[in-house]
């Protein structure tokens, strides 16, 4: 009796056979029982295993051009039978079979003995590095050579004879065309493998990547199904450590009186981005017909070594592509040009910044009211506003949620006057949010919806704040969320654009600024000094008011009430003519008339009182 484990990207199962022959593979025939393996590069009746003597299983190997190849580095070629010892363990195509007599242990425990791997199996059906590849000795000629660099002119001087001239311009065709696709992903990789195999005449052609310092195969091409699905990590690192283009001529073995029968000969060509850092390789082998065809010519190689160019030069660019499209969506041009000559700056750090958060007023209630399509292209057309006007000034957009907007100025590169051109983007924000409303003035009617602004300036620690599988570049920390808060107040101030002191402490002078007064915000232990924020066009009416305001503001933090209502009176008066009162201004007179009818002699100068 036999235990028999059978393990590759499908299966792991485990078999009895008591007695008799065993026939292996896709569809087995023969007169014994039937052992069916799920892998499509074992054939299908691929071999036939009995009893031998004491303990040993004779194998043969029933399929037409498959080798089956042992761990100790032997090998059955096609039509052979040959005896063996237990346990052991072969491959066939991308499965390994472990084989154990009755007497003895269990074959799956081979899976849990640490080996390294010399050789990678893979299913064509699935482009991927098997989880727990088989492990192989297997070996390829020593007749190895490599091209002295990667960009070795093909010579022409013994290339005369027109088969080779030929073979020489259909290459230079299909690379060609494939340099005018230049894409990337299993598709066009496949094609490369193909295109691999076709032009060196080979059995297999793979397209190996590098990916977290795993090889992967993301594109594969076999002559014929017969083919099994294989390359070497030991030569492939041999490419690696080189750097060059590997080929095996095996012109002179027989004259040296090695056969050539079961032989195979290998092509490796390094696939290198722009800073010569190896990314992938080309991999081909030939192993069928080797006596005709002979090994791998310098021809071969050179044709290999383009074609790993071409593939080279489509990864690089598909990664500028990407990341120049992923810049772009969440900075500015010249920003995004910064970060693709050096994304080092995005590397975490603590770093001072200007943060803003801007949040549309109404907008929940608007979306109960109009249908969903609606929303989305409102909403689109004025998040499209508002962030153009943050990228004009050089501002980072780190997030949206909803109807607002998180963006940052100041990181990754420095801006000595980002507090000025944050300000700047938000009151641009708010300049040509009335234009973009009368727009969808055929969905908004009458509705009122407006915009809410914080700015605040302070150190964060800025970098990756997604994750592995989500990239967000953007700040965290108390300066975050002072911003959020400055932007919540809004609604209670009746302004559009609130900033801290800190913000305001590195504003030019000239800028409009009126001091609110101080606010106790949910969070912040220490209250903190608010002003409101307008462009250099702001009015006389407005810096007259200003001037009222913040003399009483004065007054009232003096514990001079009277005063503080006295001054306002102008505004009082106004109020009787029709003019609106601003938010602040009222709540001010409130305020000090709350101090004049007080008799606790209890005072608090802190204005405002954010709950929420």
């Amino acid at each position: 009796m036999f235990k028999i484990q059978i393990k590759n990207t499908t299966q792991d199962a485990s078999f009895e056979h008591l007695e008799g022959k065993l026939f292996g593979g896709r569809a087995p025939s023969g007169a014994g029982n039937a052992l069916i393996i799920k892998d499509p590069s074992v054939s299908r009746t691929h071999f036939c295993i009995e009893a031998g003597q004491g303990g040993n299983f004779l194998l043969s190997n029933i399929s037409s051009g498959n080798t089956i190849v042992f761990e100790d580095g032997k090998s059955l070629p096609p039509g052979s039978t040959a005896e063996f010892s237990t346990p052991n363990h072969f491959v066939i195509g991308g499965t390994s079979i472990f084989i154990q007599s009755g007497n003895h242990g269990n074959p799956s425990d081979f899976f849990s003995r640490e080996k390294k791997a010399t050789t990678v199996f893979y299913s064509p059906n699935k482009p991927e590095i098997q989880k727990s590849p088989p492990v192989i000795n297997f070996e390829f000629p020593s007749n190895s050579r490599f091209l002295d660099n990667q960009s070795n002119p093909i010579n022409l001087e013994n290339q005369s004879a027109p088969v080779v001239i030929g073979k020489i311009l259909k290459a230079l065709e299909n690379i060609n065309k494939l340099q005018a696709e230049l894409s990337v992903g299993e598709h066009y990789n496949n094609q490369i493998a193909k295109q691999l195999v076709e032009m060196a005449d080979l059995d297999i052609g793979m397209v190996l990547l590098l990916t977290n310092d795993k090889w992967v195969i993301s594109g594969c091409y076999t002559s014929n199904e017969n083919v099994s699905v294989r390359y070497s990590t030991t030569l492939v690192k041999n490419v690696v450590e080189q750097k060059k283009t590997f080929y095996q001529d095996l012109s002179n073995l027989e004259e040296k009186g090695q056969s050539l029968v079961n032989l195979e000969a290998a092509v490796i060509s390094p696939i290198l981005d722009f800073h010569d850092n190896i990314i992938g390789a080309l991999y081909g082998a030939r192993s069928k017909n080797i006596i005709a065809k002979g090994g791998i010519t310098s021809l071969d190689a050179q044709l290999v070594q383009m074609l790993a160019s071409t593939v080279g030069a489509g990864i690089v660019r598909d990664k500028a592509t990407k990341s120049k499209a992923q810049f772009e969506q969440f900075f500015c041009s010249e920003l995004a040009k910064e970060l693709d000559r050096n994304p080092n700056l995005l590397a975490g750090k603590e770093q001072e910044i200007t943060a803003m958060f801007s949040d549309m007023r109404g907008f929940t209630a608007l979306s109960n009211i109009l249908k969903p399509a609606d929303i989305c292209m409102l909403l689109q057309d004025i998040m499209e506003h508002l962030s153009e006007q943050i990228q004009i000034e050089g501002g980072v957009i780190v997030d949206y949620a909803g109807d607002g907007i998180l963006a940052m100025w100041n990181a990754p590169v420095e801006q000595p006057d980002h507090v000025e051109r944050a300000c700047k983007a938000a009151l641009a924000m708010q300049k040509g949010f009335p234009d973009v409303c009368k727009k969808w003035s055929h969905l908004l009617g009458d509705f009122p919806i407006g915009l809410g602004i914080g700015i605040n300036t302070g150190v964060a620690l800025v970098g990756n704040t997604g994750s592995k599988r989500k990239f967000k570049y953007g700040p965290m920390g108390l300066t975050v969320n002072l911003a959020s808060r400055l932007e919540a107040s809004t609604k209670l101030l009746g302004l559009p654009l609130v900033i801290s002191a800190a913000s305001k402490a590195k504003l030019p002078e000239n800028y409009p600024t009126r001091r609110l007064g101080q606010a106790m915000f949910p969070g912040v232990s220490l209250p903190v000094e608010i002003f409101e924020c307008k462009d250099l066009s702001a009015s006389s009416e407005w810096q007259e008011n200003k001037t009222l305001y913040e003399t009483a503001l004065q007054h009232f933090e003096a514990k001079s009430f009277g005063h503080a209502i006295k001054t306002l009176t102008p505004l009082i008066e106004k109020h009787g003519q029709g003019k609106l009162i601003d938010s602040p201004s009222l709540k001010l007179i409130r305020k000090s008339l709350e101090g004049l009818e007080s008799t606790s002699g209890e005072f608090s100068s802190i204005l405002w009182s954010m709950t929420k």
